[in-house]
């Protein structure tokens, strides 16, 4: 997944710029995080979804997103930086396991939309 989205040269030049016996974390995470239901929490503005901030639910105010708010894998992240353990979205990057996963042949996966889909079957 790393080589995928960063590309082999960018994971090279990290390898070459880390110490020797470095330990290196790849991980998701989201500062803005989600609702329990999988909701993005944040308004993009930009998409034509409102004033930015909190999405908010009928009845609710500011302060009830944000006591409803978890970021999504932003502490995971800390954790591997303060202390080099790895927990939930954060996996240790291991160097050679990744030259073997590189000489296997990719499967492709479509990041676009197909053209059958109607536009209201892609959420942000």
């Amino acid at each position: 997944m790393a080589r995928s989205v960063l590309g082999q040269a960018t994971l090279s030049m990290i390898r070459r710029s880390l110490a020797d016996g470095a330990q290196m974390g790849i991980g998701v995470c989201s500062s803005t995080g989600f609702y329990d239901d999988g909701t993005v929490f944040w308004r993009n503005p930009g998409a034509g979804e409102g004033e930015e901030g909190p999405r908010l639910w009928e009845g609710e105010t500011g302060a009830d997103a944000y006591r409803n708010w978890s970021p999504f894998g932003v502490k995971e992240a800390i954790l591997f930086l303060a202390t080099g353990r790895c927990a939930g979205t954060v996996s240790e990057y291991s160097w050679r396991e990744d030259v073997v996963a590189s000489r296997r042949r990719p499967i492709p996966i479509r990041l676009t939309k197909s053209e059958g889909m109607a536009a209201s079957d892609w959420r942000s």
